[in-house]
This record gives C-alpha cells, sequence and structure tokens, in this order.
C-alpha cells in the first residue's frame, strides 16, 4: 500500500516560519514557495536571491531550466520508498542543491507520471551521474528505462524580470534589500509597490514585465504569450520610478 502524502513533508509539514517579511537572511527559515496571508488580502511567498542583489520594489521572475539537465536516464533501480535516485546528467554541470525545493519527475518508463520534491545533492560534473536525495519516498520502483527530469523551484534564484526572457515565470515583487542567495520574502497578490520603468502608466491598466530589468509596464496592444503580472491602482507619470500594482502571481 502507498504512504499517504497528506502528512508528508511536500504535504506542507516543515520548518517554522521565524523570519520578519523586510529581512533577508543568509540561511532558510522555512521551504522556498511557502506562502503566507497578509491583511487586506494580500500574500506573501518564501524565494532566494540568485546571482545578483535585488532592492524593494524590483519586480522578480524565476530562473529557467536547465536542458540538458531534463529527460536524463535513471542509473540502475530504485525502490518503492527510496529517498536516494541517480541520474546520468547531459553535458552541464550541476552546482550543489540548485534543485533543493524543486521537483524531480518521472517523465517516461517505469514510474512515470510521478514527481518528487528534491532535499538536496551535491555538485555534479557534466555528463556525470548525479545522486538526489528526495524529502519523501518513491511511490513508484525506478529502473534504467525511467526517463526523468530535474526542474528547480521557481522560487530559487529569483532575479530581476528582463522583458525579452517573458518565457521565466514573473514570481513576485521583493520587499526589501536582498544580498545574492539570502532568503526573503516576495509580495505574490495583492497591492504592493513596484518599480516601473519610463512609460505613464494609468489606474486599472494590466501590467507586465517592463522594458527596463526589474520593473513593470503597460501591455502593449500587440504583445502576446507574455505573463499579465497585475493592475495598477494609480496614475503614475512617465517617468516616475515607482506605482503600486494589485498583483496575481
Amino acid at each position: 500500500m502507498s504512504t499517504d502524502r497528506v502528512n508528508s513533508y511536500e504535504g506542507g509539514v516543515g520548518k517554522v516560519i521565524v523570519q520578519g517579511m523586510r529581512i533577508n537572511k543568509t540561511a532558510a527559515q522555512t521551504t522556498l514557495g511557502t506562502i503566507r496571508d497578509l491583511a487586506a488580502g494580500r500574500q506573501i511567498v518564501y524565494a532566494k536571491v540568485g546571482a545578483a542583489a535585488v532592492s524593494a520594489g524590483d519586480v522578480l521572475q524565476t530562473i529557467a531550466a536547465v536542458a540538458l539537465h531534463q529527460a536524463c536516464s535513471h542509473v540502475g533501480t530504485a525502490s518503492v520508498g527510496a529517498k536516494q535516485v541517480t541520474i546520468t546528467l547531459g553535458a552541464t554541470a550541476a552546482a550543489a542543491d540548485l534543485y533543493q525545493d524543486g521537483f524531480f519527475c518521472v517523465i517516461s518508463g517505469a514510474g512515470a507520471g510521478y514527481s518528487y520534491m528534491v532535499d538536496y545533492h551535491r555538485s555534479c560534473a557534466a555528463s556525470a551521474d548525479l545522486q538526489v536525495y528526495l524529502k519523501d519516498g518513491l511511490e513508484v520502483a525506478l529502473t534504467s528505462l525511467s526517463i526523468c527530469s530535474l526542474i528547480p523551484n521557481k522560487y530559487t534564484g529569483v532575479i530581476a524580470t528582463i522583458l525579452s526572457a517573458a518565457s521565466n515565470s514573473t514570481v513576485g515583487v521583493a520587499l526589501c534589500t536582498g544580498s545574492i542567495n539570502s532568503y526573503v520574502w516576495l509580495g505574490k497578490k495583492g497591492i504592493f509597490l513596484c518599480e516601473k520603468d519610463a512609460g505613464a502608466i494609468a489606474p486599472g491598466a494590466q501590467l507586465i514585465n517592463g522594458s527596463a530589468a526589474g520593473t513593470v509596464g503597460v501591455i502593449a496592444t500587440a504583445t502576446v504569450n507574455v505573463q499579465v503580472v497585475g493592475k495598477a491602482v494609480q496614475s503614475a507619470a512617465a517617468g516616475a520610478v515607482r506605482c503600486m500594482v494589485d498583483l496575481d502571481l
């Protein structure tokens, strides 16, 4: 009989949250992606800053998945309940814990259709075998014919939004200064102050990633296949630096 995952780590059991919403810390205080409800219908989400520091009001997006860490062969077998799995990476190395709190997904072969949250892993060279440790044990055994992918937690390594990289999900707005690799809370839903690009904004305007890094801007009529970040709740003249936005992320 399979394990009831309602009470598993992935089902919500984690660390006690002790970090204030406008404080950055060098060590994680809870699981990436943890959401807290605030007054006035607002939500914040826990994230790890990426390779560049962020400032309060910066609009942030997730990092892209690594193509050569996807559709990788599982090495040998792993039994039901096992928390250690091994895959052979493509020709791109993996830094230690790049996929912590992310997902190990079985896309074909034995165990296909299941995904598991990653606990930790060490660094691994390109084209080498990577051992991945899971938070919960396997529901279905894996074999050497299992094809697997690693997908990062979308709240790890967040960076300033870039309009040209609109395929990366916008995940929130920084509530404080965050140094490289620090842990912070982001505004996710409800009204928060955001950096804006140089264009004018009218109340009620639908906003997307702005033309400058880390900003929002008005959606153009010719723009397609981009994520709407939220709606402006105030007017902001051309050249203004910030405006209040009703986020919906």
